[in-house]
């Protein structure tokens, strides 16, 4: 079956995928040094370096990934040795990367200012930095150097980081774009799962963020996004397990006006804070989240910017404030927890509406759907299921009610730990 992009994720094209092309196996890796993957492949024809028994490249040094059209693939990295990206339509996939206890520049696998339409696809990129140190470190799984754009970071596991797993513009004044994060697991980084900062053009969708709490450098939010990042999406999200959900915050002196940003169909249960946000001038967009065990309040906006829209979200069993903004917004159609939405079972994680649920076309037309669609051409006209919404008017909340039950062939994948 052919691979599926996240929803909301423009599909980088099928050049990544192939298994067939111009092949060089690598039999054996390196102890120290530089070494550089380059050719000249096409989109039909790729250059593929590809991994024979897990060839592995240790010690000092990097590991470039350059050229055209060139696919690395079954390969380890550790021991701080890192990855750069340095070319157009370069992809890691189906490799592992770890052990970067702090090698030169912050960023394990990273693409450069040179670096465009970068795929890093079906990896397990962990333990890089002090993860579980009581001092900033700042080692990030996946970065980026201002100038690099066309950016996808899709179905890999992430994990154990002295930073964020992701983490895009701590330098930035917004050249880097259009970066995409979709469908991987996170977990259990000493700051945050994705760090957004001064870039433009983000979707993260479809992820799966998990176990952040409070460290002496983060408040333990699964997302942050901040500084002067410009149209940024977190939609259809799963989040548990988190201190802070989605943290929205400062703007860092930013000229850019309005700032555009969309938290749209996400998930969120037993956590401290769903969203929060603040700082003046953003556009926000909160629409059809579902919210549950929240213990220190559902959603808190702090002087949202002219066009602002909270509406059709879902708290239940949210302690503390359920939706408290100030600004220049309008907030309408959401269901808090002063109202049993009658959700199938919340304690076996089954957050959809019940036949009898009041969220059942009980919502309004959400503007940011539409809006995402115009600039991305990506509709994202689906639930949390991956269902078509609206079946007749929008419901509320992150989930839509399918009569009868989930659809024919609708595989759900739920992560506990």
């Amino acid at each position: 079956m052919a691979w599926g992009a996240p929803i909301g994720i423009p599909h980088p094209g099928t050049w990544f995928e192939k298994t067939t092309g111009d092949v060089t196996e690598v039999t054996s890796g390196s102890t120290s040094g530089n070494t550089t993957f380059s050719g000249t492949g096409t989109a039909d024809n790729p250059k593929i370096f590809r991994g024979v028994g897990t060839p592995t490249f240790s010690g000092t040094g990097y590991v470039y990934i350059s050229g055209n059209y060139v696919i690395v693939e079954g390969i380890k990295v550790s021991s701080n040795r890192v990855i750069r990206f340095d070319g157009s339509y370069v992809c890691l996939r189906d490799s592992e990367v770890t052990g970067n206890g702090g090698n030169t520049s912050k960023g394990t696998v990273s693409s450069l200012a040179t670096a465009s339409y970068v795929v890093i696809y079906n990896n397990t990129i962990h333990d890089n930095g002090p993860w579980d140190g009581g001092t900033e470190n700042d080692i990030h799984g996946v970065t980026g150097t201002p100038g690099c754009h066309h950016i996808w970071i899709v179905d890999n596991l992430m994990y154990h980081h002295g930073g964020d797993s992701v983490q895009f513009g701590h330098t930035d004044s917004n050249t880097t774009h259009h970066v995409f994060v979709g469908r991987n697991e996170m977990y259990t980084d000493r700051e945050n799962a994705v760090d957004i900062k001064r870039i433009s053009d983000v979707v993260i969708s479809q992820n799966t963020m998990h176990d952040y709490v409070t460290s002496s450098t983060s408040e333990g939010a699964a997302v942050v996004v901040h500084y002067c990042q410009s149209n940024s999406n977190v939609i259809f999200n799963t989040i548990y397990n988190c201190t802070v959900g989605i943290s929205d915050t400062s703007l860092d002196n930013c000229s850019i006006s309005p700032l555009i940003v969309r938290h749209m169909g996400n998930l969120m249960y037993d956590c401290g804070r769903g969203i929060q946000t603040w700082g003046s001038g953003k556009r926000i967009t909160i629409a059809n989240n579902t919210m549950y065990n929240l213990v220190t309040g559902g959603i808190d906006c702090t002087n949202l910017g002219s066009g602002s829209l909270i509406e059709n979200n879902l708290l239940q069993s949210v302690s503390g404030s359920q939706i408290v903004a100030t600004g220049s917004y309008t907030s309408r159609n959401n269901i808090t927890s002063t109202t049993d939405a009658k959700l199938i079972n919340p304690a076996a994680l089954n957050f959809r509406l019940q036949s009898t649920s009041p969220a059942i076309n009980a919502g309004v037309t959400p503007q940011g759907y539409a809006d995402f669609a115009a600039y991305f051409g990506e509709s994202i006209l689906f639930d949390h299921d991956g269902n078509p919404r609206p079946i007749n008017t929008w419901d509320i909340g992150a989930y839509e009610y399918v009569e009868g039950g989930l659809p024919p062939n609708c595989e759900i994948a739920l992560t506990v730990s």
